[in-house]
C-alpha cells in the first residue's frame, strides 16, 4: 500500500475523471498517478489535498514535472527558492508565478533563461542589465537580445561578448 493517501471511498459518489482529491477522509489517491497526471496538466495539482499542497517535499516533485504548476501553488512555495528553482529548471517560464523577490535572485533568473530564453522578460529590470544573465539567454537564443535593456546594448564589452556568441567563427576581431 505504498505511496497511497486516505481511505476508500466506500459508499460514496466515484470521483469524475480527472478530479482527483486527496482526503483522508473519503478518497484514495495514488500519489504516483497524480504525480504522472500533475506532469502532463498543471490543474491536476487542484485535486490534490491541501495536507499535500502544503507539503514542500511534494510540491518539490511537483514543480521539477511540471514548472507551471508555480502558477497554482500555495503563496509561500512562490517565495521558496528552492521550490522556485526547481520550476524554472523544468520550464524558465515558470518566473513569471514566482515571487517579485526572486525575479531579483541571479541564480534563479540565471537558471529560468538558460531553460528558455524568454524567461528574461519576467527578470527584474536590473537582471536585464547584467551580462551574464543576457549572455545566458543569448546562448539559448538570440531573439533573447529583445528583452535585455537598452543601456547594455550600448556596453562595448557585451557587445563584444555578444559578437563572440553570435559570430563564434569570426576570430578576427572586427
Amino acid at each position: 500500500m505504498s505511496n497511497r493517501v486516505g481511505s476508500v471511498n466506500a459508499g460514496r459518489r466515484p470521483l469524475a475523471p480527472g478530479k482527483m482529491c486527496l482526503s483522508t477522509e473519503s478518497r484514495t489517491v495514488n500519489i504516483d498517478l497524480l504525480l504522472q497526471r500533475v506532469q502532463f496538466c498543471r490543474t491536476a495539482l487542484t485535486g490534490a489535498s491541501n495536507e499535500l499542497k502544503r507539503d514542500p517535499e511534494f510540491i518539490l516533485k511537483v514543480m521539477s514535472l511540471n514548472g507551471s504548476a508555480l502558477k497554482l501553488v500555495n503563496p509561500e512555495f512562490k517565495e521558496d527558492k528552492k521550490v522556485v528553482l526547481a520550476a524554472v529548471r523544468q520550464n524558465g517560464n515558470a518566473l513569471c508565478h514566482a515571487h517579485e523577490n526572486l525575479k531579483k535572485d541571479k541564480d534563479v533568473v540565471l537558471a529560468a533563461v538558460t531553460q528558455n530564453f524568454g524567461a528574461l522578460r519576467h527578470a527584474n529590470g536590473g537582471l536585464k542589465k547584467d551580462k551574464d544573465v543576457v549572455l545566458a539567454a543569448v546562448r539559448q537564443n538570440r531573439n533573447a537580445l529583445c528583452y535585455a535593456h537598452e543601456d547594455l546594448k550600448k556596453d562595448k564589452d557585451f557587445l563584444l561578448a555578444l559578437e563572440s556568441i553570435v559570430n563564434p567563427l569570426n576570430t578576427s576581431g572586427t
